[in-house]
């Protein structure tokens, strides 16, 4: 078979005859079809990043060396609500893009049917659970799919429910790496109506919506230099900070801006965690009085005493969402340890 050839020839029933559709209870399959490419919808992928070339070569080589393996299983769609002249690609983002790259003109599906969106839910990730030419999950892929899960209420915000999930979304995982996901879910959504979690990516772009400087120099549009961590000392922050700082410093050391977030808040706690950030945040200073004593002969005291730190603290990133009387929220800005509105 010529896989560079736009025009591919699918044989529908030696692949049912290679790879019957074997589906679990509660999805129904309908039929198995070659369709142009064009009547498929590509807006359900679950994998959290947008598709990566190192992920598509090696599904494309296989294309072109094995030709279409009939005995794997077919990408999987179901019939779009609003047209039903489309099919929504569910599984197989990787290998449709594979295809893309080859120019096919058409490709073959299955189309199915399912009973809850819990059992839609877990299909578009158990289906990963397996070896080339498709590739597999990753933590953050299936921390998304419990963050959509729950947010389309097929699962419950709570814990049980989540690992429950993941016991059939990720059941090539030990119990181990579903506690690391289920963390990892956490960042992106709190089990409190009340509290917004952050990550590295979701707290760089919270400042990008405040309009202050993040990820060192990443914000074309301010000035300075700045930073936001969960916790107030970071190793890598401060050498990467002093770098920069270095260079845009003149005789001395630019400021350099740290902002803090708490990366699973609870409503309970979040104070006294805000606080220990702080606590934790003085080692910024502490190690560059370390670092000015070695390189310059000094002693501590002195270099304490003539140290100005270009470490700042910038406040907290707003996370505490309670509406007040007025039905307004309690966090909107940069707040203390308080949660009060941060003067800097």
């Amino acid at each position: 078979m010529d896989t560079n050839n736009t025009s591919i020839m699918f044989d529908v029933e030696r692949s049912l005859r290679e790879s019957p559709p074997n589906y679990p209870k509660g999805i129904t399959f309908k039929k198995r079809i070659i369709t142009n490419r064009n009547n498929i919808i590509r807006q359900f992928q679950p994998r959290n990043l947008t598709l990566q070339i190192d992920n598509i070569a090696p599904i494309r080589i296989s294309y072109e060396v094995n030709g279409i393996l009939y005995d794997q299983p077919v990408k999987a769609t179901e019939v779009n609500s609003k047209d039903s002249k489309k099919l929504n690609l569910l599984a197989g983002y990787t290998r449709d893009a594979a295809e893309e790259v080859l120019g096919w003109d058409a490709t073959m599906v299955d189309v199915l049917e399912f009973d809850t969106p819990r059992t839609r839910r877990e299909f578009m990730y158990t289906t990963n659970i397996v070896k080339n030419p498709r590739t597999g999950n990753t933590n953050p892929d299936l921390a998304k799919g419990v963050v959509d899960a729950v947010n389309e209420r097929s699962v419950k915000n709570d814990d049980v429910d989540i690992l429950a999930f993941l016991d059939v979304v990720a059941a090539d995982k030990t119990e181990k790496q579903k506690a690391a996901i289920l963390k990892l879910a956490r960042k992106l959504k709190s089990p409190y109506a009340n509290m917004v979690p952050y990550d590295g990516p979701r707290a760089n772009s919270r400042l990008k919506e405040l309009g202050y400087q993040y990820g060192g120099q990443s914000n074309k549009d301010v000035e300075g230099i700045a930073y936001a961590r969960p916790t107030g000392y970071s190793k890598g922050v401060f050498w990467d900070a002093l770098e920069i700082a270095k260079k845009y410093g003149g005789t001395t050391f630019a400021p350099v801006t740290i902002y803090g977030y708490i990366e699973n808040p609870k409503p309970s706690e979040l104070e006294a965690d805000r606080k220990s950030w702080l606590k934790d945040f003085k080692k910024m200073e502490e190690k560059m009085i370390d670092v000015v004593s070695y390189g310059m002969d000094m002693s501590i005291g002195d270099a304490r005493k003539d140290l100005k730190c270009p470490f700042v603290f910038g406040g907290f990133l707003p996370q505490e969402i309670t509406q007040n009387t007025s039905n307004k929220i309690k966090e909107t800005g940069l707040v203390d340890e308080y949660g009060n509105p941060f003067i800097g």
